[in-house]
């Protein structure tokens, strides 16, 4: 007779006694004044979308980010240098006392 496989024995136990788990009461977190509140008014997509500003994207906008793209790059080809100069550090490495 085989053996029965301990791991699927084992998610079918945790699946058991996740079934018995006593959920939190959520009624009694709720606010007597949010409980007896009215709901909402539903209004029309338009109205909720008609604030929304008109696209801003151009033809233009795809060489304007290659553009900020390629100056960024430059700038951070420029942070990966030395951070200080060879006179510094040889004044550096040769200690306070000198």
């Amino acid at each position: 007779m085989p053996r029965p496989y301990p791991l699927a024995l084992a998610v079918v136990a945790l699946g058991l006694m996740a079934g018995c788990t006593q959920f939190p009461e959520l009624d009694a977190q709720i606010a007597e004044q949010d409980r007896n509140a009215t709901y909402p008014d539903l209004i029309p997509v338009e109205d909720i979308t008609s604030g929304i500003p008109p696209k801003t994207i151009t033809p233009q906008t795809g060489e304007d980010l290659d553009l900020r793209a390629e100056a960024l790059r430059s700038r951070a080809d420029r942070l990966r240098g030395d951070v200080i100069d060879e006179d510094t550090r040889r004044r550096m490495q040769t200690g306070i006392d000198s």
